[in-house]
């Protein structure tokens, strides 16, 4: 259990692909956080959120909330480019994204 047990369930989480948006750390002390390609910090705050693509999130700092949308529309069926899918992050703190979409 504690924070011990939370890192490993982040981690197994992160290794399996099972962990998206499952797991908070809370209390004193630090957290690893692995990625594929460098991690970016990205601040969220203002009347704009900031968009992500999902399989480029990490994690976030502070009271940040996370919405999945959808850009997909009966306009642009068929058509390339773009994420179908994105992360909409709002509220006040910090999004960390991942250089590259690939898997550890």
């Amino acid at each position: 259990g504690g924070l011990l047990g939370a890192l490993r369930g982040a981690a197994t989480g992160a290794m399996t692909g099972t962990g998206m948006f499952t797991t908070q750390l809370t209390g004193q002390g630090a957290a690893v956080l692995l990625a594929h390609g460098g991690v970016f910090e990205l601040q969220v705050g203002g009347p704009t959120p900031v968009v992500v693509d999902p399989q480029a999130f990490v994690a976030s700092y502070g009271p940040v909330r996370t919405e999945l949308k959808s850009s997909m529309s009966w306009r642009n069926v068929g058509r390339t480019g773009g994420e179908a899918m994105q992360l909409e992050c709002s509220g006040q703190g910090i999004v960390y994204v991942q250089a590259s979409e690939e898997k550890l």
